[in-house]
């Protein structure tokens, strides 16, 4: 008989579909967490009382045992999605009934209903809130569920059978503190725990789980306790044991679950809580009457309205809503900031620049000339000669200016909803104030985002109204009708289809900055007058040099510090399409490749290999033709940081970004003999070696580094695309770290 590995197991059971795993995440769900050592805290405290956590647990394997057999998303079973509603249900029976010979036939009745009632409400309320609401379902069905259980417990009994919890670890009496014991009481509550030991193993896995989200946990029971006693509501601790735990939850979810944690998201939260504790009171009067607990009533309607309502405004400034999978609050602000600091992803429009070749920015959006509101995010573009100059000769005719009758493409796709042509070009000097815009074309590239190109040469017009155009399309030549007393190109876009209508916010995307020091790429950005920029275009040879496809695998030679390895990376996808480079060394590097651009998003395990130094080395990294290219990154500070140095850091960056990584890199092509003796390969005829070195800094609140400051490490990547990445070289003050050469089979 073939013996079967431990890890095999292990991965059966507690990864991807295995049932224990899927147990501990309902148990971490609860908290919003997505980790099974989480789960498995959480799990020890609900054993703070065993009849509970035997109830619990059952009331989970049912519901997964249901979800499986109906056939629902294996993803969301998985995840425990499907059945952290039935652990807090079948929670709700365990403190509702006391389990004996007598009862037992109704107790597992009344589990196994619930429990599979909990599944239906939530697989059908989350198809309903999904489609017409777009909020989360989150203990809706538990307190559906559980209201049903209450009001047939009513019919069944006579009255509710509620059982003390019995604790059998660590008495109250080892919390001294008043404040503690009722913050750990108020924590024990939210899996029906109302001992301070339940709560503190409660709490500790909140704190492993997120720092801000325990910060929040803690505010947000202060300001409930603090209402309650200017409210005289009488005995506050008696009414914080049913819902003091709501206020803990609406804190947590609009600090930072469901919003980007910053300062607005806090004073957001504390609105929420002052929300919770009047929505708390309500139904505690309209529900006790009937002997019937609120549970998580108060925390719901609060946070699902204020989270609805967001949905309606017309700029939402402050308040950041998450957009993608959410995880712990400190990883969605990492999210957010590595969108905007790194990736440019936020509400202003980005697009292609309109034009081939170099050209100049001669206005700016808000120059003094005529880029003022409401026409203020708009460019005029000419070109400019090697002396500067923008035209040839005495510049008197059109043809002198060397942007007269250039190609002039389409900055997106799009089409096209407005040509305006026959407009004849001014004389040099001259301008038509009559048809101000002079010949011009308008494509609607979505929702409220239209792109006018200007003073276009007349006749030159390559397309038809409502045609369909691709980005960089030729649509026409650059001319000088309307008002323009010398060719160039208008370029701006506004949220109407009108013409005139006030620009809107917009930044270009992908394109390069040519300076006398050499070319700089930039991701994305606003050029400012005197630019000379053109259009970045991904060289192809180049991307695929680092055969970075799905299934790919490569094998290097490491030198760590007295460490030697061979260590191996194979190209993987997620479930979610993200994907990524998995180091046999356990770690993984997240990127994506768009445009000719290889840009590392995030990164996960040990540092001590070649992999960390492939992402601190290429964190961003522009595959182009030229000799030479700058640029420039930022990263977080987590990625150079021990772990309680990044919580720390992580604490304040909801309100300010403390520290980080600035990255300056340049590339360069070699000699073809570099390639063959980097590569250790036979001489390979013309073919060179690109070098990146990346140079990093530590900046503090956002500055920027100065030319004279000196890098904390140097990285130098080196490759050639016929033969894929060669090697990697991290370096500090006190000689090389990390060396790795890829081994070429």
């Amino acid at each position: 008989m073939k013996a079967i590995p431990i890890t095999s197991v292990w991965t059966r059971l507690f990864c991807g579909g295995g049932w224990a795993g899927a147990a501990l995440l309902s148990y971490a769900s609860i908290i919003f967490s997505r980790r099974r050592a989480v789960g498995a805290l959480l799990l020890l405290a609900t054993f703070n009382d065993p009849m509970a956590g035997f109830t619990g647990l059952a009331g989970v394997l049912i519901s997964l045992l249901f979800a499986r057999w109906m056939g629902f998303n294996p993803d969301l079973t998985g995840q425990g999605f499907l059945s952290f509603n039935a652990l807090l249900c079948a929670l709700g029976v365990s403190f509702l009934f006391s389990f004996t010979r007598e009862t037992a036939a109704l107790y597992l009745t009344l589990l196994i209903a619930v429990s599979i009632l909990s599944v239906l409400l939530t697989v059908s309320l989350n198809g309903v809130f999904h489609a017409y609401l777009a909020l989360p379902v989150m203990s809706c069905p538990f307190v559906l569920a559980t209201l049903m259980l209450s009001l047939a417990t009513v019919f069944i009994t006579g009255h509710p059978l509620q059982s003390p919890i019995r604790s059998v670890f660590i008495p109250d009496a080892f919390c001294p503190s008043s404040t503690l014991a009722l913050f750990f009481q108020t924590m024990g509550n939210l899996f029906f725990q109302n001992t301070a030991a339940a709560g503190l193993l409660i709490a500790v896995a909140l704190l492993v789980e997120s720092r801000l989200s325990f910060l929040l946990a803690v505010l947000g029971l202060l300001e409930g306790v603090w209402l309650l006693d200017i409210l005289s509501f009488g005995q506050a601790r008696d009414y914080l044991g049913p819902v003091g735990f709501n206020f803990v939850l609406t804190s947590i979810v609009l600090g930072g679950i469901f919003l980007i944690p910053s300062l607005a998201s806090f004073v957001y939260a504390a609105l929420g809580v002052v929300l919770c504790v009047f929505c708390g009171a309500a139904f505690q009067s309209a529900l006790g009457g009937f002997n019937i607990q609120p549970l998580t009533v108060p925390f719901n309607f609060s946070a699902l309205l204020l989270l609805y309502v967001l949905r309606f405004r017309t700029e939402p400034r402050a308040l950041l809503a998450v957009d993608f999978l959410s995880g712990s609050a400190e990883e969605n602000l990492e999210i957010h900031l590595n969108r905007i600091q790194r990736l440019g992803h936020s509400s202003i429009v980005r697009m292609r620049l309109p034009f081939l070749g170099t050209w100049t920015v001669t206005q700016p959006p808000r120059s003094d000339l005529t880029h003022q509101p409401p026409w203020q995010h708009a460019w005029d573009f000419e070109v400019a000669g090697a002396d500067g100059k923008m035209f040839s000769g005495a510049g008197a005719e059109l043809g002198d200016y060397y942007a007269y009758d250039l190609p002039v493409v389409a900055p997106a796709d799009g089409a096209v909803v407005w040509v305006t042509d026959g407009v004849p070009d001014n004389r040099i000097g001259e301008m038509n104030n009559q048809q101000n815009w002079g010949n011009l074309l308008m494509l609607f590239h979505g929702y409220g985002i239209y792109s006018v190109l200007c003073h276009l040469k007349p006749g030159s017009m390559k397309v038809q109204l409502n045609e369909q155009v691709k980005q960089g399309q030729l649509l026409a030549r650059c001319g000088n009708s309307g008002r323009s007393t010398v060719p160039h190109l208008h370029f701006h876009v506004q949220s109407q289809p009108q013409i005139g209508s006030p620009t809107r916010a917009a930044e270009f995307l992908h394109y390069v900055e040519e300076t006398s020091s050499g070319d700089c790429f930039h991701l994305t950005g606003v050029p400012p007058n005197g630019l000379r920029l053109r259009n970045f275009e991904g060289d192809l040879a180049l991307t695929g040099a680092l055969r970075l496809n799905v299934g790919d695998e490569a094998r290097f030679d490491v030198r760590a510090g007295r460490r030697q390895f061979i260590e191996s990376w194979k190209v993987n996808v997620d479930l979610y399409g993200n994907i990524y480079l998995e180091s046999s060394c356990r770690a993984r590097l997240y990127f994506f490749i768009s445009n000719g651009v290889f840009t590392a998003v995030s990164f996960k395990g040990t540092r001590r290999c070649a992999l960390y130094g492939l992402f601190l080395a290429a964190s961003r990294l522009p595959f182009d033709h030229h000799a030479e290219l700058q640029w420039e990154d930022v990263l977080g500070a987590r990625y150079i940081l021990d772990m309680f140095s990044a919580s720390l850091i992580n604490l304040l960056r909801p309100f300010a970004e403390p520290l980080q990584i600035r990255c300056r890199s340049k590339m360069s092509r070699e000699s073809p003999a570099a390639a063959n003796e980097l590569s250790r390969q036979p001489a390979n005829g013309e073919q060179a070696v690109w070098q990146v070195e990346t140079r990093l800094f530590v900046r503090f609140f956002n500055q920027r580094p100065a030319a004279t400051d000196r890098p904390f490490r140097t990285l130098r990547l080196s490759f050639a695309p016929p033969l894929g990445m060669v090697s990697i070289r991290m370096e500090n003050g006190h000689g090389t770290k990390l060396e790795a050469t890829r081994i070429l089979l």
